[in-house]
C-alpha cells in the first residue's frame, strides 16, 4: 500500500487559526471590560443624580421649613408677653397656610403650652428632645433627631428656636417636618433596576425610601451607616467588605444641620442582565469570527499545498534526470481555483516568495541544461578527436613498421658491405650502386620519420586540448554535485523548521487541554469555550498529522536529490579515469614522440655517413681497411636503430590500443549523457 505523503497544511492552518482567534479573543475581552467599566460609571453616575435629586428636594423643604419657623418667631405674639390662647390662634392659622408646619407647638419653660394637636394629659413639652435641643441652642434653629412621635405614631424630626421676650420669658416654637415631596420625588426616580435611593436620619431610621419598605426601619448597625458615621467627608463612596463594585454607597450629607443624609445603592444583580447580553453577543461574535477565519485558513492552506504540491512535481521530475521548465502554459488547472493559484508559481525575477522560488528554478535548469549540453557537445568532441587520433596512430604504426623493416635492410646492406670489402677493388662499382640505392632509402626514411614527428605533434595538441576540455567539464560537473549538497543542507534546515512547529502543535496540544479542564470546571457557563478548547486540540492533532506528511514529502525529496548526487558522482568518477586515460595517451604520443627524433637522428647520422662514402669512394682502394672498419660501425648502428625501431613499433601498439579505449569511453559517456538527462523546454 501506498504511504501518504505528510503535510504541514493542518498544522500551519492552527496557527493561522490561532492568529485569527488571539485578536479577536483580547478584542472581546476589551470590550466586555470596557463595557462593564462604562456600565459601572453608568451606575455611579445614577446614583448620585439620584442622591443629588433627593437632597435637593429635602434642602429646599429644609429652606422652606427653615424660613417658616423664623419668620413665625419673630411675630410680635413672641417678644411681648406669652399669652398661649392668642399664641394657638396664631399657630393654627399659619398652619393651615403653610403646608411645611404640621403638629406645631409652643412650649414654655413652666411645662405650658399651646399645640394644634391633642396631647396626653402627661405631657410634659420639656422633657422632648426637640425643646431640650432649643434651649441649648438658644437663639438658632436646631434639629431634633428621629423620634417616635405617639401622637401621629411614626417616627419624626422636629425643628425647634427657643425665643425669649421683653419679659425675659423662654419659649420654644417648634413643628414636625414631614418629608412627604422627598418621598413623592422618590417615587418617581428612577435608580436603576435593583437601586435603592433613601433619606436617613442622623440616627440611622429611614425617613423616605424607593423602597417603601425600608420607611421607618433602622441602618445604624449595617457596615456603610457606620462608615458614613464615621467619615469626615461631606459626600463620596462607601465600600463594604465582601461586595462588588456595583453594591458601592454613594451618600451626601448635605448641611449637617438637618440631621439627614441623603443614600443611594445597588443590588450584586443590577448589571446581570447587560453583562449576560454581552457575553451572549461576544460568543456570537466570536462564532462568526471563527467561522470566517475557518474559511480563510482552509483556503490559505489549499492554496500553500497547490503551490508546494506543484514545485514538488518539477522537482522530482528533475531527479529522474526531465529537467522541465516552469512554463505558466503547461500548469495543469482544472477549476477557476487552481488557475489562480497557478498565478502564484509563474516565474518572475521580482514577484511573490513563490513566483520567485520559480524563476530561480527555471534558472537552475537552464544552467543544468547548459552544463549537460556542454558536457555532450565536448563529449561529442572527445570521440571524434578520438577517432581521429586513432587513425593516426595506426598511420604511425605503419610508418615505423615501414621504417623498422627499411632499418633491417640497411643492416643487410651494411652486413653485405663488410663481406664485400674483402673482395676488393673490382666490387667498388656494385658498392657504389649500393651506396646510391642506401642514400636513396635514408632519404625516403628520413622524409617518412619527419611525417611520423609531425603527426605525433599533431596528435600531442590534440590530446592536450581534449584533457583541457575534459578537465573543465569535470569541473562543472563538480558545482553541480556541490549545488546538489547544497540543497539537501537546505532541506534539513526545512526539517529543523518542521520540529520547531511540532513543538508548538505539541504546547497547543497541552494549552487546549488545560482549556478545556478550566471550561469543565467552569461549568455550563464554560460549555462554550469548551468546545472551542476541543476544536483547538484537534487542530493541534490535525497540525501534528500535517507535519508527517511534509516530513515525508521532504524525506522524498531527499531521496531524489541523493539519487541525482549519485549519478552525478558516478559520471565524475568516470570522468576522472577518462582524464587519466588521457593523460596516459598524452604521455605514450610524448614518448613515441621522442622516439621518432632518435630516429631521425639516427638516419640523418646515416645520411651523413653514405655522403662520406660517396665522397671517399675514389679512395676506397687505398683505404679499405677503414672502410672495412667503417662499415662495421655502420652495421653496429643499423643493428641498433633496428632495434630502436622495434621498440617504438611496441609502443606506438599501447598507444593505439589506449587511443582505441579512448574512443569507447567517450562513445559510452555521450550515450549516458543523451539517455538519463533530458531538457524540457
Amino acid at each position: 500500500m501506498e504511504r501518504r505523503n505528510k503535510s504541514v497544511g493542518k498544522a500551519v492552518a492552527a496557527m493561522l487559526l490561532i492568529l485569527a482567534l488571539i485578536p479577536i479573543v483580547v478584542m472581546l475581552l476589551s470590550a466586555y471590560h470596557s463595557t462593564k467599566n462604562l456600565l459601572l460609571q453608568r451606575s455611579a453616575n445614577t446614583r448620585e443624580s439620584a442622591v443629588k435629586t433627593v437632597l435637593d428636594t429635602r434642602d429646599c423643604m429644609d429652606v422652606s421649613v427653615r424660613k417658616a419657623l423664623t419668620t413665625l418667631s419673630a411675630e410680635n405674639l413672641f417678644k411681648k408677653q406669652f399669652v398661649l390662647h392668642d399664641i394657638k390662634k396664631k399657630i393654627t392659622t399659619a398652619e393651615k397656610e403653610n403646608d411645611a408646619l404640621y403638629n406645631t407647638i409652643f412650649a414654655t419653660s413652666d411645662g405650658k403650652y399651646a399645640a394644634t394637636y391633642k396631647t396626653s394629659s402627661a405631657f410634659d413639652p420639656t422633657t422632648q428632645s426637640w425643646y431640650k435641643g432649643a434651649i441649648k441652642n438658644m437663639g438658632h434653629v436646631y434639629w431634633s433627631k428621629m423620634y417616635y412621635d405617639s401622637t401621629s405614631k411614626s417616627n419624626v424630626i422636629s425643628i425647634s428656636k427657643a425665643v425669649r421676650n421683653s419679659k425675659g420669658q423662654v419659649g420654644v416654637l417648634s413643628f414636625v417636618v414631614l418629608y412627604d415631596d422627598a418621598q413623592e420625588v422618590l417615587n418617581h426616580l428612577n435608580v436603576g433596576r435593583t437601586g435603592n435611593a433613601m433619606l436617613v436620619s442622623n440616627n440611622g431610621v429611614v425617613i423616605a425610601a424607593k423602597d417603601k419598605k425600608m420607611i421607618g426601619k433602622s441602618i445604624a448597625k449595617t457596615m456603610a451607616f457606620k462608615k458614613i458615621k464615621k467619615t469626615s467627608k461631606k459626600s463620596g463612596n462607601i465600600t463594604v467588605a465582601g461586595t462588588s463594585p456595583i453594591e458601592k454607597v454613594y451618600y451626601d450629607q448635605g448641611g449637617k444641620e438637618s440631621g439627614t443624609v441623603v443614600l443611594a445603592q445597588f443590588k450584586s444583580d443590577e448589571l446581570t442582565p447587560e453583562l449576560h447580553s454581552l457575553v451572549k453577543s461576544s460568543i456570537v461574535i466570536l462564532v462568526i469570527m471563527l467561522i470566517f477565519s475557518l474559511l480563510m485558513t482552509f483556503a490559505f492552506v489549499r492554496v500553500i499545498k497547490r503551490i508546494v504540491n506543484m514545485l514538488s512535481f518539477f522537482f522530482a521530475e528533475a531527479g529522474k534526470g526531465k529537467f522541465e521548465k516552469i512554463n505558466p502554459e503547461r500548469l495543469k488547472a482544472k477549476n477557476f481555483f487552481e488557475r489562480k493559484v497557478n498565478h502564484f508559481v509563474h516565474p518572475h525575477k521580482h514577484g511573490i516568495e513563490p513566483q520567485r522560488l520559480a524563476f530561480e528554478y527555471n534558472s537552475m535548469i537552464d544552467s543544468v541544461g547548459n552544463l549537460i549540453q556542454g558536457v555532450q557537445k565536448e563529449g561529442k568532441k572527445v570521440a571524434t578527436m578520438s577517432k581521429s587520433l586513432f587513425e593516426l596512430s595506426q598511420q604511425t604504426s605503419s610508418a615505423t613498421e615501414e621504417v623498422a623493416k627499411t632499418i633491417t635492410g640497411i643492416a643487410e646492406v651494411t652486413g653485405s658491405q663488410a663481406d664485400e670489402t674483402q673482395k676488393g677493388v673490382t666490387q667498388m662499382r656494385e658498392l657504389t650502386d649500393t651506396i646510391q640505392v642506401m642514400h636513396g632509402n635514408v632519404k625516403e626514411m628520413s622524409n617518412k620519420s619527419q611525417e611520423s614527428s609531425s603527426m605525433n605533434q599533431e596528435n600531442i595538441a590534440l590530446t592536450g586540448e581534449v584533457n583541457s576540455n575534459w578537465h573543465a567539464e569535470l569541473a562543472k560537473m563538480g558545482e553541480l554535485m556541490s549545488g546538489a549538497e547544497k540543497m539537501n543542507d537546505n532541506i534539513q534546515n526545512v526539517n529543523k523548521i518542521i520540529g520547531v512547529i511540532n513543538e508548538i502543535s505539541h504546547q497547543t496540544n497541552l494549552l487546549a487541554l488545560n482549556a478545556s479542564i478550566e471550561a469543565a470546571s467552569a461549568g455550563e457557563a464554560g460549555k462554550g469555550f469548551a468546545v472551542v478548547a476541543a476544536e483547538i486540540r484537534k487542530l493541534s492533532d490535525e497540525t501534528k498529522e500535517s507535519t508527517k506528511e511534509i516530513k515525508d514529502i521532504i524525506k522524498t525529496i531527499q531521496k531524489q536529490s541523493a539519487q541525482m548526487v549519485a549519478q552525478t558522482s558516478t559520471s565524475l568518477a568516470g570522468g576522472e579515469k577518462q582524464a587519466k586515460l588521457i593523460k596516459n595517451a598524452i604521455e605514450s604520443s610524448q614518448t613515441v614522440y621522442s622516439k621518432g627524433l632518435d630516429i631521425l637522428d639516427g638516419i640523418r647520422h646515416i645520411e651523413k655517413a653514405s655522403l662520406s662514402i660517396e665522397g671517399i669512394q675514389n679512395t676506397v682502394l687505398g683505404d679499405l681497411e677503414n672502410i672495412s672498419a667503417s662499415t662495421e660501425e655502420n652495421s653496429a648502428g643499423a643493428e641498433e636503430v633496428s632495434a630502436n625501431s622495434e621498440e617504438v613499433l611496441a609502443t606506438m601498439e599501447t598507444f593505439t590500443a589506449n587511443v582505441a579505449e579512448l574512443a569507447k569511453i567517450s562513445e559510452r559517456l555521450e550515450q549516458n549523457l543523451t539517455k538519463d538527462f533530458k531538457i524540457i523546454e
